[in-house]
């Protein structure tokens, strides 16, 4: 985050210039401001690199700030405080794009930690398949060519990981949920993130995909690792790809 800022959001000024003053101790560069509208001003200015925010706010809460700035197009991670962190205030603002809902008052160790995470701005791939033999291999392939990946076998430990994701290469079918629904919910977080679905349900999969995702991209299972790297390489080089196809 060398050069920019993290925006520290809450009505109670002293306690979000009190947060701010940690963020400094640690090397972070700070702002606060005391309302969504006052954040919406600041962040517009263009230095700020990530959000934390009060969930409850004069005007606008934290949930609807962070999802007017998903709606302008700006993907900056976001992280709710809240005092009351029952399951819909926790399920609204992850809905509107928050990484992590932290309960107040807020656990510092673990807000560091995610402050550090948010900042890495390095080329994660998630790979999401209960086939944990078949994601490791596809995740060694990858490895092999010098790409950072991560094994989830579940939707649940998908969504845990609070690093910044650029590539998710995920089963349609998993355990506790669909690839979709884990695409849909990184894609709240950060709008760049880039999907690759792979399926041994082709037809049913390109089906979702053009109700859900359309323009999606889809490889049929068993994978084939050379069009895989291709495509890898084709978002993280230059940002397009070419249809991996069946």
């Amino acid at each position: 985050m060398s050069g920019r800022r993290i925006l520290v959001v809450d009505d109670h000024l002293d306690l979000a210039e009190n947060i701010a003053e940690i963020l400094q101790g640690a090397g972070y560069e700070t702002a606060v401001a005391g309302s969504a509208e006052a954040a919406l001003e600041r962040i517009g200015e263009g230095d700020i690199a990530a959000l934390i925010t009060d969930f409850r706010l004069p005007g606008r809460n934290g949930a609807e700030l962070i999802a007017e700035l998903r709606r302008r197009g700006n993907d900056i991670p976001a992280v709710v405080m809240s005092a009351y962190t029952d399951e819909d205030t926790i399920d609204t603002a992850e809905q509107a794009g928050a990484t992590e809902v932290l309960a107040k008052p807020v656990p510092i160790p673990r807000l560091m930690a995610l402050v550090e995470a948010l900042g890495r701005e390095d080329d994660l791939i998630l790979v999401v398949d209960d086939n944990r033999p078949l994601a490791e291999n596809v995740a060694e392939v990858l490895r092999s060519q010098g790409y950072q990946a991560i094994v989830c076998t579940t939707a649940a430990a998908a969504l845990s990981h609070r690093r910044r994701v650029r590539v998710g290469i995920v089963d349609y079918r998993l355990p506790d949920a669909s690839g979709l629904q884990v695409a849909e919910a990184l894609r709240s977080r950060d709008g760049r993130v880039r999907f690759l679905f792979v399926s041994g349900h082709g037809d049913e999969l390109r089906e979702e995909l053009g109700r859900r995702l359309p323009g999606a991209d889809a490889m049929d299972k068993p994978i084939d690792f050379n069009r895989l790297l291709s495509w890898v390489a084709r978002i993280l080089r230059h940002g397009q790809i070419d249809r991996p196809g069946r």
